[in-house]
């Protein structure tokens, strides 16, 4: 025991201090086996929570393919739960960490070392050393809402992936029934009024992206040369392309980014809370009181913008799709597009075609909710300020509540939204083309799986021959496809 930097024997007999520390041994050991069980318990349910295939897998329609196609399609995508507790297990094991960290540096007379370089007074070793704990408590705290934060989004991409699961199984029920197609939900209309918009988008691909078009016709086995080689694109992908997969995988691509910490994302953290440091010493400001009405701004500015663009985007989807009379029940007819890009909007495209901007975004918004999740944590915390400047902690705790509260209540949504539509042309990037790839060889290899049906006449039974630059591929085209359920010509064409 410590009182006033000397060591003071509070124990008479040997036995007194060994009573005590097996007492408080026991239990912290049980406290520790109880959040063992605790933690089992919770990582075991979330390898049974949701995963894409699920829906699929639950209904009748999954008894017209094989059950290995569900498997491969499966082995694409994460469970987005089983993920975020992973990555809180680790940042609190990290947490743990910095306390022992802290205890071997008081242990070792790091604070007396301290305050001897500072030259402070010999009562500072008290405080620094109860600063440091109470910045490491702020530091638990901080995390542990940042996570709550996190799960929100979490839970919301979860549930517009199902969502979109359903919405695409309703889809096929409605494709394979001969009776109306027209359906009274709202979301049902906007989810295929958004697939219509995508394809409709690939099919002009012939013309103004001819690398991408090649490359999908070599994934379906279409040659690209071939009369008619955009009709039959265009059939097939309205027909058996997966657009619900294709979505989830970009919303949890995106949101599995979100949930990690990024070594960037740290570094940038620490130029901040610097910049702070800078400010207080010699501005001689308070940079938490500072800061926080800066943040607060920061994060209404970033959802701001995040739902307007969502909004945005969405509504001119809608509206185009209305004005131009397209039937989503029905494959695509070639059209050339009446709308003129002005300059600056083509600029705006290409930069989101170049770098994956809804993932800076992403990492921005990371930052900022960090950031007020820290300062929610000190202000909370700050036993000064509520002891010396009760109204202003009162009123600054009362803007943290209700910024929490539309914060949960807004990111569910707009996250995932706003990851959905960047993935969409014209906004596709690198990463957007590497899922839509993915999914479209798995939605050729599961078609592959299934026997024949009604619709598989699509494809051609004769691929033309390719141009040359088409041939280092034929091979792992082969590989991809294997043979071919439509026609035996299909495969040998490609040897």
């Amino acid at each position: 025991m410590e009182l006033e930097g000397e060591s003071v024997q509070w124990y008479k007999y040997g036995w007194e201090h060994s009573y005590l520390e097996m007492i408080t041994l026991v239990i912290l050991m049980c406290l520790a086996l109880m959040f063992e069980v605790c933690f089992h318990q919770l990582m075991h349910a979330m390898e049974r929570s949701y995963l894409y295939g699920d829906e699929h897998a639950n209904t009748a329609l999954a008894m017209r393919g094989s059950s290995r196609q569900f498997t491969e399609s499966r082995t694409r995508h994460r469970r987005l739960f089983k993920e975020f507790v992973s990555r809180v297990a680790g940042e609190f094991m990290s947490l743990g960490f910095l306390g022992l960290s802290l205890f071997i540096f008081s242990f070792m007379s790091g604070f007396e070392i301290l305050v001897k370089t500072l030259h402070a007074s010999p009562e500072s070793v008290t405080v620094y050393n109860h600063l440091v704990k109470l910045v490491h408590i702020k530091l638990f705290l901080g995390m542990a809402m940042y996570f709550v934060l996190v799960f929100r989004v979490v839970s919301g991409g979860v549930r517009q992936v199902r969502k979109w699961e359903q919405l695409n199984l309703q889809r096929i029920e409605h494709a394979t029934s001969s009776g109306p197609t027209d359906s009274p939900d709202p979301d049902f209309d906007k989810y295929l009024r958004l697939r219509c918009h995508f394809l409709f988008k690939l099919s002009d691909w012939q013309s103004k992206e001819p690398t991408h078009f090649r490359e999908t016709c070599r994934t379906l086995g279409i040659g690209s040369a071939s009369e008619g080689a955009q009709r039959k694109l265009d059939l097939w992908l309205h027909d058996k392309f997966s657009f619900s997969e294709y979505l989830a995988i970009n919303v949890e691509h995106g949101v599995c980014d979100s949930i990690e910490v990024h070594p960037l994302t740290w570094l940038v953290v620490l130029l901040i809370m610097c910049s702070f440091a800078v400010i207080d010493r010699l501005g001689r400001l308070d940079s938490i009181g500072l800061g926080t009405p800066i943040c607060i701004l920061l994060a209404f500015g970033i959802l701001a913008s995040m739902q307007w663009v969502a909004v945005r985007k969405h509504r001119r989807i809608l509206d185009r799709a209305r004005a131009s009379g397209m039937d989503p029940a029905q494959p695509l007819a070639r059209s050339e597009s009446v709308y003129t890009e002005k300059p600056v909007v083509r600029i705006v495209k290409n930069l989101h075609r170049h770098y994956n901007t809804e993932m800076i975004t992403l990492r921005v918004l990371q930052i900022v909710l960090f950031l007020i999740s820290y300062f929610f944590a000190s202000t909370l915390l700050d036993l000064d300020g509520w002891r010396l400047h009760a109204k202003r902690t009162w009123l600054y705790t009362a803007g943290f509540v209700l910024l929490f509260s539309l914060l949960s209540y807004s990111l569910p949504s707009s996250v995932p939204t706003f990851l959905a539509l960047m993935a969409l042309p014209p906004y596709m990037d690198d990463d957007n083309l590497k899922m839509f790839f993915s999914v479209l060889a798995g939605d050729v290899h599961s078609h592959r799986c299934r026997p024949s049906d009604d619709h598989d006449d699509v494809l051609p039974h004769q691929v033309a021959d390719e141009s040359e630059d088409d041939l280092p591929h034929q091979v792992a085209v082969e590989s991809v496809l294997g043979s071919f359920p439509w026609s035996d010509d299909a495969t040998e064409s490609l040897s």
